[in-house]
Order: structure tokens, then sequence, then C-alpha cells
């Protein structure tokens, strides 16, 4: 019994700090998509990003690892994917779908 409840906290806890990751779709065109790709790695919580682009019909998506979540009292660390919505709004493109990727 002891065993069993170590692997269920074990698994929980690697569960609770995984990082987790994203697909955001968007529309539109932009002149520099690496400013666009700095300005996203600027916002705190996002540890990496990847944006593909597909010309051809002016859409794309960007792919994200966010950080494990860390509360912080004063609400200074507010959530990345809204701030990640403003930045692309901002550049002058239209956010489609959020998704998460399970892997």
């Amino acid at each position: 019994m002891l065993r069993l409840l170590l692997v269920f906290m074990i698994c929980w806890t690697n569960e609770l700090c995984a990082q987790q990751y994203y697909s955001y779709s968007f529309s539109g065109t932009t002149g520099d998509f690496q400013e666009l790709e700095a300005k996203i790695l600027k916002i705190e919580g996002i540890s990496s990003c990847k944006i593909r682009v597909k010309e051809e019909v002016s859409s794309g998506e960007i792919l994200l690892e966010l950080l494990p979540y860390t509360r912080q009292d004063d609400n200074k660390n507010p959530d990345p994917l809204i701030q990640l919505k403003r930045v692309i709004t901002d550049a002058g493109l239209e956010p489609k779908d959020l998704t998460e990727i399970k892997h």
C-alpha cells in the first residue's frame, strides 16, 4: 500500500511540474517574424517558441513551451497565454485557435 501511494505521489508531482506545450494558430502577415518571436520569448513563463508560416494562405502557427506555473502573491506574473494573444494582435495578426499539445 505504501508503494502504491509513493508511485501515485511521484506521478502526480511529475504531472504538476511538467512543462506544457501549446500551438497557437493565426492568420495574417507581418513584416518580421523573427522580431515577433523575440517579443514572445520575452514573455515571462515562455521557455521556447517556434513560428511556422504558410505564406500562400497568409496563416501560420506558433509552437510554445511554457515553464511550470509558479503562483505569485502580488499577481505580477499574469498568464503568459494572455500576454501572447496581446503580442500577436499588436503585430497585426489575428489569433485563431489555441491547442494544448499532449505528449
